[in-house]
């Protein structure tokens, strides 16, 4: 098991919003783990490196994003180029008659950087009781728990792409993932879906306990250590001092998790309890984006123009390379560049996906050059506010809204749910009917992912979970995606060759 005995930890400081440089720190094949974690900031300096590594494009920089997974997910016309090609067809499996090395690298290159990252959060966790008076206040709790949360992420992320969904019936069958939960050069056991999932739902229980008087919970301001303030006049765009927690796995983070891992799970009223839970303190927390805060990207004036809608993320990462990390795939100036092929379908005129046109995320987020148009959530004029800038969501708000909806047992309840999210994307003139049936319910719901989730990677997910039957949709006016599935065992990522090869 080549990937998971050689693991390491390279660490490399990410500073947030305001700060302006990098620390290099040598890997600890060279460094002593006793020097990393010698002060309460050697802690802070791991976890922080964790977040820079998340944030390559081979992760959440790009392909768990708006890369391979929105590309399988069917969100991008069929004119792409390289490696997206063989991945919108899904020839990453081994044993598809169209197999290609291109799509494997592309996905190996996915389980490789999670597992280093895991590695790098066990390295902190099995360091952090040994003096747990290095610490101040409550930041070994928060610390540990933050650690704790994004490992048991960590492994989730893994599990929904390698290994089958509940919906599909294989799930306490097909062997899966391994869960790593400690630093060894021992094999670790590949374990079932529901083995694997155990792990996880272990993991968030402990850091949701840890994480209790996390300062984004308690609504105070965070000690620097935990995360910086934003700079500047940030309180007149409804910025809280606890912003940048958001940056880190917090306690909202933990129950967002929950909520997703009991829904992918069938779990539907545990789902339901750990998404209201974070609705309930939605408005203090994670407030609606305002629609003065966004703003075309000729508009230079607009330095505060939020297009991720920053104020309503739960857990984010801050990327700065992002624009180039978009180059030649995205939209990141005033003209995208001609090899520029990632153009959703959601945005030609004849999708029929954006009712009316008051929608701010097709009003606002999409940039139409002749007869294409392409996502642009992602660029910010020059001047924009730091604490708006290099922001890619991972969890937002409006997901627990959907959470809510779809497993809400109160027809009229879950209807709300969804015309909350609806109501604050413009549409709040075309409330759903309030005689809905369930099935019409979460038509509307899948409808509101393909809207909400572009570049984001979660439209993936979403149609895995449901196990639905993506010949059915090439078909459907509704939708205008374009699937290659020919069986749904292209769902389950193939484990890396020399993962099962070493065992």
């Amino acid at each position: 098991m080549k990937t998971i005995k050689y693991l390491y930890i390279t660490i490399c400081l990410l500073l947030f919003s305001s700060c302006t440089k990098w620390l290099d720190v040598k890997p600890t094949a060279e460094l002593d783990q006793s020097d990393l974690f010698a002060s309460e900031g050697g802690y802070v300096d791991a976890l922080r490196g964790v977040y820079a590594n998340l944030a390559k494009p081979a992760l959440y920089g790009r392909e768990l994003t708006w890369g391979a997974l929105d590309v399988m997910a069917g969100i991008y016309g069929p004119s792409l180029t390289g490696d997206y090609i063989s991945l919108l067809n899904y020839q990453y499996k081994r044993d598809n008659v169209g197999y290609s090395t291109l799509a494997a690298n592309r996905v190996d290159a996915i389980w490789d950087g999670m597992y280093k990252q895991i590695a790098n959060l066990n390295a902190v966790l099995e360091n952090i009781d040994k003096n747990p008076n290095l610490f101040t206040g409550d930041n070994y709790s928060i610390i540990k728990g933050e650690a704790l949360g994004l490992r048991a992420f960590l492994h989730f992320e893994l599990l929904k792409l390698y290994g089958p969904s509940y919906a599909s019936g294989k799930s306490s069958t097909d062997l899966a993932i391994p869960y790593i939960a400690s630093l060894s050069t021992q094999v670790a056991p590949v374990l079932t879906v529901e083995n694997a999932m155990q792990f996880v739902l272990n993991d968030l229980e402990e850091a949701k306990k840890l994480l209790e008087k996390d300062p984004i919970h308690l609504g105070s301001t965070p000690p620097t250590v935990l995360s910086p303030t934003p700079e500047g006049s940030y309180s007149n765009f409804g910025v809280a001092a606890y912003h940048n927690r958001r940056f880190g796995f917090n306690y909202y983070a933990v129950l967002g998790t929950m909520a997703r891992a009991y829904l992918w799970k069938g779990d539907k009223e545990k789902a339901l309890l750990a998404a209201k839970e974070v609705i309930a303190d939605q408005e203090a927390r994670f407030p609606w984006v305002k629609e003065a805060h966004l703003g075309l990207p000729s508009n230079v004036t607009k330095r505060d123009q939020d297009r991720t809608f920053a104020t309503e993320h739960i857990f984010a990462l801050n990327i700065r390379d992002i624009n180039t990390y978009m180059g030649r795939f995205m939209y990141f100036e005033e003209s995208p560049q001609v090899d520029t092929y990632l153009s959703p379908y959601a945005y030609l005129s004849y999708a029929n996906i954006f009712e009316g046109g008051t929608d701010i995320r097709r009003n606002y987020l999409a940039t139409t050059f002749g007869s294409n148009s392409f996502c642009n959530k992602y660029y910010q004029v020059n001047g924009v506010y730091s604490f708006f800038q290099q922001r890619v969501p991972l969890m937002r708000i409006s997901e627990m809204y959907y959470i809510a909806a779809e497993c809400d047992n109160n027809l009229s309840a879950a209807i709300a749910y969804l015309d909350k999210v609806r109501s604050n994307r413009g549409l709040s003139s075309m409330a759903l009917s309030p005689s809905l049936t369930r099935s019409q319910l979460d038509a509307e719901i899948v409808k509101e992912y393909r809207k909400e989730f572009i570049a984001e990677g979660q439209l993936w997910y979403y149609i895995k979970r449901k196990d639905l039957d993506l010949t059915n949709y090439s078909t459907d006016a509704m939708y205008y995606d374009i699937y290659y599935f020919t069986n749904k065992n292209q769902y389950v990522i193939d484990r890396p060759v020399d993962e099962d090869g070493n065992r």
